[in-house]
């Protein structure tokens, strides 16, 4: 089993703290907006594989990567990894789900 921390897991969205510009075009985020795991909190025992969900306040829209829509983006899970650069793109070493996806299932390591 794996304990969920705070600083274990950080979810990285195009979406999460405003105003960061981390999706194509750098445009902010609308006032109010915030990303948000669905089924789990901190200090949640998990197991391995787990399914994650993420959710999305109304203010915004779950768009692919590199669509033009205004007040939408994805998102990006990153587990045991620095917080990246806000100004600079997100590699794709990283679980990034550039399609728009909404959930994904992860290995965890003990």
């Amino acid at each position: 089993m794996v304990f969920l921390k705070k600083n274990c897991i950080t979810l990285i969205l195009s979406l999460l703290i405003l105003p960061l510009t981390l999706f194509a075009g750098g445009t902010p985020s609308p006032e109010g907006a915030k990303a948000y795991f669905i089924d789990l909190k901190d200090g949640d025992t998990v197991i391995s594989p787990l399914l994650i969900r993420f959710g999305l306040t109304e203010q915004m829209g779950i768009a692919p990567a590199l669509a033009d829509w205004p007040d939408s983006g994805h998102f990006h899970l990153l587990i045991d990894k620095k917080r990246p650069n806000p100004n600079r793109p997100i590699s794709n070493n990283n679980l990034h789900l550039h399609r728009g996806q909404t959930e994904a299932t992860v290995e965890l390591s003990k």
